[in-house]
């Protein structure tokens, strides 16, 4: 692992974590959000607990459960679920502002830090082809998103691909949407490429995630960390590709 990488490893292991990976992981920074934040520690002190410590600490656990119980997502978790880069989500709202269909789920200072965590169903409410249709897959109903959003919008849409997919492929066609964000590396997750890791967080919140090709690279420290009670199957595809970069690197 890098530095930065051991630095984030070390801290999803502990309840409490700084405002650095805060803003790392889930893009937000707090101190920009003033009345965010205060609403997060009046909520936290309701439960009789401490939203920040003495040491300028946030307790992880309970800023998540926060959003989770405010039906909220920062701006960066809501892209990856659309399959796309923060920039992408934002100039899209800013669009649909601009046409009356108003999609401020939370006030802010930064343009649409927070957004709904049903953003993925509101947004195909506006597209009409989309009523009542179903997606084969989280890639299919991504691609035919950003299709839709170019055609009605005029904006192209950035992608934001899977880590693991791009190592396996220079395919891009191969390449899958990411849906999640790898908590150590903060490289883009797609739904095939989710390894879940127990680092200790209450069973209301959803365990922390990697990516495959980073869990194959680092799978020494992080085997004793799987959530359940298997380890993930490694392809043999996967595991020359991880070879071959650990080649390179070390070349």
């Amino acid at each position: 692992m890098t530095d930065d990488e051991e630095r984030r490893f070390a801290t999803l292991q502990s309840e409490w974590c700084d405002q650095r990976l805060i803003q790392e992981l889930y893009g937000i920074d707090l101190n920009r959000e003033a009345k965010f934040f205060k609403h997060f520690k009046i909520w936290v002190e309701q439960r009789k607990g401490r939203a920040i410590n003495d040491a300028g600490a946030i307790h992880r656990y309970r800023f998540e459960t926060f959003l989770q119980s405010t039906r909220l997502l920062t701006k960066k978790w809501g892209a990856i679920r659309l399959g796309m880069s923060a920039d992408s989500l934002d100039a899209l709202l800013t669009k649909m502002d601009a046409t009356g269909l108003v999609f401020s789920y939370y006030p802010s200072n930064e343009s649409h830090a927070l957004v709904g965590e049903k953003i993925d169903h509101d947004l195909l409410e506006v597209f009409e082809e989309f009523r009542f249709r179903t997606f084969s897959s989280h890639d299919d109903f991504c691609r035919r998103l950003h299709g839709a959003i170019e055609g009605q919008y005029g904006l192209k849409v950035e992608p934001e691909f899977d880590f693991t997919s791009k190592k396996l492929s220079g395919d891009k066609d191969q390449w899958c949407y990411g849906h999640d964000w790898d908590a150590i590396s903060l490289e883009p997750v797609g739904l095939q490429y989710q390894v879940w890791l127990d680092l200790g967080k209450p069973m209301n919140l959803r365990p922390d995630c990697v990516s495959s090709f980073f869990y194959a690279k680092e799978r020494e420290r992080l085997k004793d960390h799987v959530a359940g009670s298997t380890e993930p199957d490694l392809s043999q595809e996967l595991i020359e590709a991880v070879d071959a970069e650990k080649r390179q690197v070390g070349g």
